[in-house]
């Protein structure tokens, strides 16, 4: 075994610095030039450079439907996918199918209904959903 000085071990540090990240260390601590060849390409073995990899959205393989009653919870999602999946829903809009017949209740003696001029009123966040035939909030 042999003993590594501060130095060489300030060397070694920078050289896995440069390495495993994508900073030029060069240019911010010494020039490698000043490590031997045989060091610099042990440390190449074992600290590959880290590649720039083009974005992938991880959110392009999950099916978003558009009734919310079909949709999972937020939380349900992988928390790397969770903005992602949110913001697609956001830009994609709420559910608002204005031809439906929506239902008649009745409540209280009267008989009530879903009015779809609220859409108009609350574009950006009412919702409603065919299956249940009740409304949902966008955002919640």
């Amino acid at each position: 075994m042999f003993k590594i000085g501060l130095y060489h071990s300030y060397i070694i540090m920078c050289v896995i610095i440069y390495y495993t990240t994508n900073y030029n260390v060069d240019i911010f601590f010494f020039p490698l030039n000043l490590v031997s060849n045989e060091a610099m390409n042990t440390m190449k073995i074992y600290y590959k450079r880290k590649e720039q990899s083009p974005p992938r959205s991880e959110s392009d393989d999950i099916d978003l439907p558009s009734d919310p009653v079909y949709r999972k919870r937020i939380t349900d999602y992988h928390p790397n996918q969770r903005d992602e999946v949110i913001r697609k829903y956001l830009i994609r809009g709420p559910c608002q199918p204005r031809e439906h017949i929506f239902k008649q209740s009745l409540i209280e003696k009267t008989l009530r209904r879903f009015n779809p001029t609220w859409f108009d009123g609350y574009k950006s966040w009412l919702e409603y959903s065919v299956k249940k035939e009740k409304a949902f909030c966008l955002c919640c």
